[in-house]
């Protein structure tokens, strides 16, 4: 016991610090770029340059009171910055900060071994914020250099081991722990998270990326053109549908105030959405995998119907009645679900006991302004037209001469916007469309309401894949017929077919004539290409693997149709032990002490010399001759390791009698100098 008290006083050695630098630089780095402020990037810089200067003896360990002021400090500046941080993401700055002072006062083996645990805990933390697979990658190195060292805090005592050995060890005990890391990862049971959500103030700045709110106007979604920012992933089951019919819905706004379009209370009633299908054809399956966009909202294809046979969908997803559907709390990571696309369906209404609901009074509401629009609409009305009539006047009217589909509409500042809009400028991206079209339906007397969402996206039919993002938000619009149900109109189609056709890249390369892509553009696209596969395999096989797909796994590689989490805990549990039994037992090879050789290994210690050093020394050296050949190329400790092995083999091969030297001792001498001369030739 006095022995390993003495150690773990021992000064950390020079070595062993460096490696904790560098894991400490590793682990500080990601977290800079996603949650940590930059008040705390100060104190870890204050913080390494105090180490460094400790580390060059230009300055002392902080004391007791500087520690004190420190941690106030540091509690003062959470209180003032985030105010309640007794939250995951104050509790977690405040962890960092500690990390960075236990990281300047670390003086001893002792406060090594307790660094390397904050150091992974602290390496872990990051997991709560982001798990992309590129962290997961840097993680791998940022855990070799902690397992470095503290490889390092083991070696006191012992010959000296280089920065090279240290990581070379630290990589190999990484390789050997990779294929049970890989088993636990099928096998030990997923619980959900019990952690709160997080980044609650970047709802405002989703909204803005994505285009998807609850309230649309003028301009909300035409900033949105070159938005990059990424919404989904959707994988088809055959066949991706034509890019015509890549709607996605997300919201329905049926409230207009004069001037933007909302989504009021009427419209977020849960019930099941009624239709009736026309036939079969173009049905299939598909899954989405949906970024966080910290809101409820969902997108699915225009129309389908979630399936029923995953209980987390059930539990989690809630339908309405206007054919959308929402998750039960803000998306704050990725989700996956399944879903039906039904290409031939009649979406009707239903009775839900609201008073004026089923006759669509609440879709016939518009604002009284706009006359100039008003008056073109009883223009169109003269001859008491058909609804389906009206509508191709509406579409006929947006393709004369003037109006323009255009990234850059300007902003509608009057009171009167659509009046602008349809007699001014006549420039207008989706949403000024859609709202015009809307706004003149219901004046006559045709109830409509707007949906939000995406349309198209990056296609890839090889992998039968879509990937949709913040530029491909769109808006449109739903009339009621009393036959037919509630019908989709696209006006941007009649001003802008390409839109919809080709989708908003292409678009967006006719308007702005930048369709001569150059060489590193195309390089820069592959390169993102790349960067999105990696990120849909990631999230797909790794992110998404939960309960169910665990037993869906199961079920296929072991023929099991169920395995209880107790069950499957005492699996981990085992494998855990065998593993590490199996590693105790390639550690200390007690075959080696069982079938001990002195002839043996005395031989394989002179090929190791021979080797280490260039010799050519014969296998019959005497142990003395062999000690005088190896002295010249060692320090003065490993010398003595030498020698002794020297002493111990003349004693116990000529002066058996003496019962000085025991085949025990024999062992551990001669293990001392393999090891040494092994040692001497990984530097090489």
């Amino acid at each position: 016991m006095t022995r390993v008290q003495n150690i773990s006083q021992r000064d950390l050695t020079r070595g062993s610090i460096l490696w904790f630098s560098i894991a400490f630089i590793l682990t500080i780095i990601p977290q800079l770029f996603i949650f940590l402020p930059i008040w705390v990037a100060v104190i870890f810089a204050i913080c390494l340059v105090w180490r460094i200067q400790i580390f060059r003896m230009k300055i002392n360990y902080p004391n007791g009171v500087v520690k004190f002021i420190i941690i106030a400090a540091i509690l003062c500046m959470l209180f003032v910055t985030k105010g309640n941080f007794l939250n995951t993401e104050g509790c977690t700055i405040l962890f960092m900060a500690i990390y960075g002072l236990k990281f300047v006062e670390a003086k001893t083996v002792r406060d090594g071994y307790i660094l390397g645990c904050i150091g992974l805990i602290a390496l872990t933390s990051t997991y709560l914020f982001e798990n992309s697979a590129y962290l997961f990658i840097f993680s791998l190195i940022t855990l070799t250099t902690l397992v470095a060292a503290m490889i390092g805090l083991q070696q006191l005592g012992y010959s000296f081991y280089s920065k090279k050995i240290l990581l070379w060890n630290a990589i190999k005990i990484m390789g050997l722990s990779l294929p049970l890391m890989a088993i636990l990862f099928i096998i030990f049971p997923r619980f959900p998270s019990m952690l709160p959500n997080m980044n609650k103030n970047n709802e405002n700045h989703m909204q803005a990326q994505t285009g998807v709110s609850n309230r649309m106007e003028p301009g909300s979604i035409a900033e949105l053109a070159n938005s990059e920012t990424h919404i989904l992933w959707a994988e088809f089951s055959s066949f991706i549908p034509k890019p015509q019919n890549l709607y996605w819905r997300s919201l329905t706004l049926d409230y207009f105030d004069g001037r933007a379009w909302q989504q009021t209370q009427s419209s977020e009633i849960l019930s099941q959405p009624r239709y009736k299908v026309k036939n079969r054809i173009g049905e299939q399956r598909y899954s989405v995998i949906f970024d966080p966009s910290h809101q409820k909202y969902l997108a699915t294809l225009d129309v389908s119907v979630m399936d029923s046979n995953s209980s987390l969908q059930r539990n989690s997803i809630v339908s309405y009645s206007d054919f959308r559907f929402e998750y039960n709390q803000p998306i704050e990571k990725k989700i996956q679900y399944s879903a039906t696309y039904l290409p031939n369906v009649q979406l009707l209404s239903r009775n839900i006991g609201i008073a004026n609901y089923d006759n669509m009074q609440m879709f016939l509401q518009y604002s009284n302004n706009n006359p100039k629009t008003q008056a073109l609409v009883e223009e169109m009305l003269i001859d008491n037209p058909s609804k389906a009539l009206f509508v191709t006047r509406l579409l006929q009217y947006f393709k004369q001469d003037g109006f323009q589909y255009t990234l850059q509409p300007g902003v509608l500042q009057q009171e009167n916007s659509i009046d602008q809009f349809m007699f001014d400028t006549k420039l207008g991206f989706c949403e000024h469309y859609a709202s015009a079209t809307a706004f003149m339906l219901r004046k006559a007397n045709i109830p409509s309401r707007i949906v939000i969402g995406y349309l198209g996206g990056a296609i890839n039919r090889d992998r039968n894949l879509v990937e949709v993002r913040g530029k491909d938000a769109h808006a449109w619009v739903e009339y009621w017929d009393e036959k037919e149900g509630w019908i989709r109109v696209d006006p941007t189609m009649a001003v802008s077919p390409d839109r919809i056709d080709l989708g908003i890249d292409e678009l967006i390369g006719e308007l702005t004539g930048m369709n001569n892509i150059s060489t590193w553009d195309r390089l820069s696209s592959s390169f993102s290409a790349l960067k999105d596969r990696i990120d849909y395999s990631w999230t797909k096989m790794i992110l998404n693997y939960q309960s169910e797909s665990q037993q869906s796994l199961l079920k296929e590689l072991f023929k099991i149709d169920f395995v209880s989490v107790f069950t499957l805990i005492k699996i981990s549990l085992s494998l855990i032990f065998s593993f590490v039994l199996v590693q105790v037992i390639i550690f200390f090879k007690p075959w080696q002490r069982l079938f001990f050789n002195i002839g043996d290994e005395y031989f394989r210690m002179v090929h190791l010399a021979n080797k280490a050093y260039g010799l050519n020394l014969p296998k019959s050296i005497a142990p003395i001759e062999l000690s005088e050949s190896l002295m010249k190329y060692l320090s003065a400790k490993d010398q003595e390791k030498v020698q002794n092995m020297a002493q111990v083999l003349v004693c116990y091969w000529y002066q058996p009698n003496l019962n000085e030297c025991s085949l025990k001792d024999v062992k551990y001498s001669m293990y001392a100098v393999q090891k040494l001369l092994k040692e001497k030739n990984v530097n090489r």
